[in-house]
């Protein structure tokens, strides 16, 4: 981890592994880049293998943009072949709502935006003692080309020279071959976090796990931040069936099926109908957008950050396919 100022950018090409993992504790292992301002707030990308997504081992690419305990938003794609590196981007754009673009192998994957960070971190991570660290010695974890930016328009790029540095030098090991060049392994003990880090990894407030328990209506906030469109209220039986064409596929009563599958749907729980860009270039479809009340964040952000029993309290599900396509914290 590193304070830059003016950072607006940050990158690493990674390699895809495929570590032990226990699945005892929901948020798993990962290697990842991400953007933040210490443990309050990040932008999260790069490879995952945990429970999050549905609460099943996943091995897949993921994405974490998280704002406070009541707002976390997460994205999953599939998973990129092991043994193969993967360029992971995050550009931060200050001029434009403070919008974070991401990028996976060089393509455009989506944006959020809601806050200015200060720094930069790189770091493979476990969540449990019992998973492994990406990485053995006889086969590292290994980012390349590691970078940031900085500037108008990005015009100034830095190749990484952060020092590595490690929770247990005795279960992990780390090392810096070259400037943006980076290993992390597991030494097959026991094993935590391995962090590429310039300063002291930042340790979130003691109430940092703690469930966020509310009202269930979904926010103006949470709609800029998801990039909804056309979003209309179709909790109540009539307004289901008030515009048709826009609740055209699955019913509600099957989209809150689905979401039932990735959080607690009550009798409190909302539904609405919206549209929105679920990949990369892809079109706007409609969905359906359940909620539901409270929901605890999954902190797989900082190294140091306290890791809760995850709960999501969004979901978003495709209202033509009935796919699950993303969940946030409401």
């Amino acid at each position: 981890m590193a304070t830059v100022s003016g950072i607006n950018g940050v990158k690493s090409s990674i390699l895809e592994l495929d570590p032990f993992y226990s699945g005892m504790n929901g948020t798993g292992t990962n290697s990842t880049v991400m953007l933040n301002i210490g443990a309050s707030k990040w932008a999260q990308l790069g490879w995952f293998k945990s429970k999050i997504d549905g609460n099943v081992v996943r091995r897949e690419t993921g994405l974490e943009f998280f704002l406070d305990l009541a707002h976390n938003y997460w994205r999953w794609y599939g998973a990129r072949p092991v043994q193969t590196s993967t360029e992971y981007e995050i550009l931060f754009d200050p001029n434009n709502g403070n919008k974070f673009d991401f990028f996976v192998a060089g393509s455009y994957w989506l944006s959020f935006s809601g806050f200015v960070p200060t720094t930069y971190e790189l770091f493979s991570e476990t969540h449990d003692l019992a998973d492994q660290m990406p990485g053995v010695a006889s086969n590292v974890e290994v980012f390349q080309a590691s970078g940031y930016w900085t500037g108008l328009n990005h015009a100034n790029y830095h190749v990484m020279t952060s020092a590595i540095s490690t929770d247990n030098d005795t279960i992990y090991g780390g090392q810096r071959p070259a400037d943006g060049k980076y290993y992390a392994w597991d030494k097959c003990i026991i094993g935590n976090t391995a962090v590429i880090t310039s300063t002291a990894s930042a340790t979130p407030d003691s109430g940092a796990a703690s469930a966020s328990v509310g009202d269930p209506t979904l926010l103006p906030e949470d709609i800029v931040a998801i990039g909804l469109g056309q979003v209309v209220d179709r909790t109540s039986a009539a307004a289901a069936t008030t515009n048709p064409a826009s609740v055209a596929g699955i019913s509600k009563a099957a989209a809150m099926k689905v979401a039932g599958g990735e959080i607690v749907v009550a009798a409190s729980s909302r539904a609405y109908t919206a549209s929105v860009r679920a990949t990369a270039g892809g079109p706007v479809i409609p969905v359906w957008v359940i909620t539901a009340a409270g929901g605890v964040p999954f902190f797989d952000g900082p190294p140091g950050a306290t890791v809760p029993d995850p709960r999501i309290s969004g979901a978003i599900v495709d209202a033509s396919t009935g796919e699950f396509i993303g969940g946030f914290m409401e």
